[in-house]
């Protein structure tokens, strides 16, 4: 009996090369299409001397500006609708921000912002993510550039990551948009006493999944290797017998 080890051998090859391709293949995912909202948290400092409200809110106020009647800052996020691919940026939500004339010593440092994405496609998915922005009131002793107000995310926009079907994504914030997305800034900068709106950008990525080191699939074409010298020996062990037993 003629047996093809060269056969044997290559179809077990293949078969191993398939198995680890799909070990580390990552599923092909429709775009992301949902509903973002968000609301503020507790801000920091958050202690007597602070001025705040609108905790658990789409709209969060700080600063005390009962001396000068402008009212007190305020920041609105509004979410929309949203329809985007992987690394592709899309529009999260606008943030409305109005600088007020407060006093010194009423303004918090920086405050959590909780931005919810409800998708439709993957349907039942609804992801919690959490940043930080930092709030800066100048002095009002410069020119209306200076005396702007800003805020920025600390050191820079973050990341968070999320699970679904077994593959980690990041969502990564980019930066604040006034036209449309074709310029992102880290920092939203309005005048005194003005009110303005500003897109925050986000973007989703695909987590790359740890690929085994030259050792591991080395020892997995051994592994596959030794199991074809193993079979074969039992293949022609059988043989044998069938032969010696055979009387015509």
């Amino acid at each position: 009996m003629a047996i093809d080890f060269s056969s044997v051998a290559t179809k077990t090859t293949l078969t191993a090369l398939a198995s680890l391709a799909l070990a580390n293949s990552v599923q092909a995912a429709p775009p992301f299409t949902g509903n973002s909202s968000g609301t503020w948290g507790t801000p920091i400092p958050s202690t007597a001397s602070i001025v705040y409200s609108g905790v658990g809110t789409d709209t969060f106020t700080w600063g005390d500006a009962a001396s000068f009647g402008t009212g007190a800052n305020y920041l609105n996020f509004v979410g929309n609708a949203f329809s985007t691919n992987f690394d592709t940026p899309f529009q999260i939500g606008n943030l409305t921000y109005f600088n007020g004339t407060t006093t010194i010593g009423t303004t918090p440092e920086s405050v959590p912002l909780d931005v919810l994405l409800a998708f439709t496609d993957p349907s039942g998915l609804n992801e919690n993510f959490n940043f930080s922005f930092n709030l800066i009131s100048t002095d009002n002793n410069g020119t209306p550039d200076e005396n702007a107000d800003f805020v920025f995310p600390p050191n820079s926009f973050s990341s968070t990551n999320f699970n679904f079907g077994g593959q980690d994504y990041t969502l990564q914030l980019l930066g604040f948009s006034k036209d449309g997305g074709t310029t992102l800034v880290n920092e939203f900068r309005v005048r005194e006493s003005e009110t303005d709106t500003a897109s925050l950008y986000a973007k989703i990525t695909v987590t790359p999944r740890t690929t085994p080191e030259p050792s591991s699939i080395q020892a997995l074409f051994s592994i596959a290797g030794l199991g074809v010298v193993v079979g074969l020996r039992k293949k022609l062990a059988s043989s044998v017998k069938s032969i010696r037993g055979f009387n015509p």
